[in-house]
């Protein structure tokens, strides 16, 4: 019974889901007051602002040929490079072909880390908000290494945010150790 319930719980979660094209912005969950931006040079990052119509502060996830995600900004039109060794800035290219290949891997709270493929150091291979202003590799379980992820709708062709998606909150069942139903989590935080 235990079992069953954990699987109801924690496997019956719908995580993020990235589509292929879409845009997105990244708000760190350590640094709440931080975005992930960029200039023409290297990842940085950006003071919270939910009403922004700042394109610096958006970023479209594409799909590789081998199932990854490369990202590109859509102020400056640059992509993500492969995450560099440990407190270097994270760079960004002009060419599509230098463009680092991630993973996202998304928890049930809503949270994603991006994992480079290609990571100068294997043990840090997170985009990861520092304690020094910068974006930097680090370890994946780290909490300045994850980001939500929100849906925007932006139109590239008028260089502006149409609206942000809302995020849509899943009613998820609570089950007790002998795997009978008690609530749902969107009762409980109300």
């Amino acid at each position: 019974k235990l079992a069953k319930a954990y699987d109801v719980l924690f496997n019956g979660v719908e995580r993020v889901k990235i589509e292929d094209g879409k845009w997105y912005r990244l708000k760190n969950k350590l640094k709440t007051n931080v975005m992930l931006s960029c200039d023409k040079n290297i990842l940085t990052p950006a003071p919270i602002n939910d009403t922004t119509v700042d394109p610096t502060l958006l970023f479209q996830f594409s799909r590789t040929a081998e199932g990854s995600w490369t990202l590109k900004n859509a102020q400056n039109k640059v992509f993500v490079m492969s995450t560099p060794v440990p407190f270097t800035s994270l760079s960004v290219t002009t060419n599509p072909a230098e463009a680092g290949k991630y993973n996202v891997v998304s928890t049930i709270e809503g949270l994603s880390y991006l994992q480079s493929l290609n990571p100068a150091r294997a043990v840090y291979p997170a985009i990861h908000a520092d304690n020094n202003g910068r974006i930097v590799a680090w370890a994946i379980t780290s909490e300045a290494s994850q980001w939500f992820i929100e849906p925007v709708d932006y139109s590239e062709e008028a260089n502006g945010i149409v609206a942000l998606t809302p995020a849509i909150e899943a009613t998820q069942e609570v089950y007790n150790l002998n795997g009978q139903r008690i609530s749902n989590l969107l009762q409980q935080k109300s």
